[in-house]
């Protein structure tokens, strides 16, 4: 099933030119995809009519879609869409989060990757050992930090979304089952806040080496 983000994106892709520029011009403002969508107006309808007294930075908006070209449009969806650059640079925060949940219960760590053929695909190695809400807290790292921790980043640059992360709930919570989610959540988002400068230390040495190792 698609989040309401995938489902906005897929939406947009299907847009003419003019209308796809306004929805990016509410995307750069920080805005989701989903509140673009909405926001821009594309999808209500007629637009207003010239009536409509707009404000100062409507105006300016109106001005950039009326003048907008092809080849700006795609420069600015290359800076805004899923690329490989960005999917590396997704993986390495979800190992990276992994990694420092997994340091925090004082497990070692053995190592954590990015797959060379697949930039989407990592791998986290580390002691094995833990107590079923450890092992639930190590599980949804990756989601508390690319959604909850780190989100103001990833929202800009990762506006789909974390990706890779169902498997992870679902042993989560096979481990803990919905009771214990709660908890495993609010144990993260401590471990996370904690090490905030660590984690992004680990994702960027992963990023730019494919490998780590402490």
């Amino acid at each position: 099933m698609k989040s309401r983000e995938q489902a906005a994106r897929a939406a947009y892709s299907d847009l003419p030119t003019a209308d796809k520029l306004r929805v990016m011009s509410w995307v750069e403002l920080g805005n989701t995809w989903e509140d673009a969508m909405l926001s821009s107006g594309v999808c209500s309808g007629p637009r207003p009519s010239t009536s409509y007294r707009m404000t100062p930075r409507e105006a300016e908006r109106q001005r950039q879609i009326d003048h907008f070209d092809e080849e700006s449009l795609a420069r600015r969806e290359r800076n805004l869409l899923p690329n490989e650059c960005s999917r590396r640079y997704e993986t390495s925060h979800h190992e990276a989060a992994h990694a420092i949940v997994v340091m925090a219960f004082g497990k070692a760590l053995r190592s954590i990757s990015i797959n060379s053929e697949d930039a989407r695909s990592g791998l986290c190695t580390f002691e094995k050992g833990t107590t079923p809400l450890q092992t639930a807290t190590i599980c949804v790292a990756p989601i508390v930090w690319i959604e909850q921790v780190y989100y103001r980043e990833f929202r800009y640059h990762m506006p789909w979304g974390s990706s890779g992360c169902e498997s992870d709930l679902r042993k989560a919570r096979d481990v803990v089952g919905d009771s214990g989610l709660d908890k495993a959540f609010k144990l993260c988002r401590e471990i996370l806040k904690e090490n905030y400068d660590s984690v992004i230390a680990v994702a960027n040495r992963l990023d730019s080496e494919g490998y780590y190792r402490p």
